[in-house]
């Protein structure tokens, strides 16, 4: 599938906007809906972009799925050594 959309919208606060990427996630995430009704939420690895984490939980919303940021919020060093422990290079 093509993304076609660009950032269209730049502000924290997103409302739907013909020709923004965000559509682009809205009409995946519409489809593997149909395909696969059983999927009930989306895992995001956003950890301090609130631009992404909204764009994401917007998305979400409109579609009754449940957005999953697991990662939100920790600290980064943390997280690389964790990373690097775990053997990821």
């Amino acid at each position: 599938r093509e993304i076609r959309g660009t950032a269209v919208r730049m502000g924290l606060e997103y409302e739907e906007t013909e020709a923004d990427e965000v559509e682009d996630l809205y009409e995946l995430l519409a489809e593997v809906k149909r395909r696969h009704p059983e999927v009930q939420g989306v895992s995001s690895g956003a950890i301090l972009s609130t631009y992404q984490r909204l764009r994401v939980e917007n998305v979400c919303l409109r579609l009754g799925l449940t957005s999953l940021a697991f990662l939100w919020q920790r600290d980064q060093g943390e997280l690389l050594q964790e990373m690097v422990d775990a053997g990821i290079e």
